[in-house]
């Protein structure tokens, strides 16, 4: 290589890092600036959730270290929270169709749950999202023990799967059944 090639590959890296670190300084920078706010705004979302599923309950306490960590892991149980003495609220992530569903689930002092929110989902738009409709998931509120998912029509105590999204209701079985064992274990 000659000189004058050296240099010219010499500065267009010396550019090249200049303005990696003039990116990755500004990066820096916004992420300093919004972190708090994210981070608020995440509180918020977690806090409407839980009131979403247990709208009586005005304090909500996390109490996952009285969950064996092993359990949680297993379960897809992500962290609990006692609700004044109005149940649990409980959130997994169970694995749906498309990837995680992140779910709130809400438990009464019976172990019976009282609603669902799912907070995150990636599941196929038109299909897979059916079975995240409020009609879909009110087939949950009340239900205690173990929980039986069938397809076509349900019988008392099982729960309809959505025709076409068996596997995303799967998902929202497994995380409603894990809320309720993780409820059972701590109360």
């Amino acid at each position: 290589m000659k000189y004058r090639e050296r240099k010219e590959l010499f500065s267009m890296v010396l550019t090249l890092l200049v303005i990696a670190l003039v990116c990755s300084s500004l990066l820096g920078v916004v992420n300093a600036l919004t972190k708090d706010k994210i981070a608020e705004i995440q509180a918020e979302a977690l806090a409407q959730s839980m009131r979403q599923v247990l709208p009586d309950a005005e304090h909500f306490n996390e109490i996952s270290g009285r969950l064996d960590p092993a359990f949680m892991e297993e379960n897809d149980v992500d962290a609990i929270y006692l609700a004044d003495d109005d149940g649990y609220v409980v959130l997994v992530s169970p694995r749906g169709f498309g990837g995680e569903l992140v779910m709130t689930v809400g438990i009464d002092p019976d172990l019976a749950v009282t609603g669902i929110v799912i907070t995150e989902q990636s599941e196929t738009p038109g299909l897979g999202t059916k079975a995240q409709t409020p009609e879909y998931l009110s087939q949950y509120v009340g239900k205690t023990g173990t929980l039986q998912l069938v397809k076509g029509a349900a019988a008392e105590g099982q729960i309809s799967a959505v025709s076409g999204a068996t596997v995303s209701s799967r998902g929202i079985t497994a995380g409603v059944q894990a809320a309720l064992r993780a409820a059972g274990n701590v109360a």
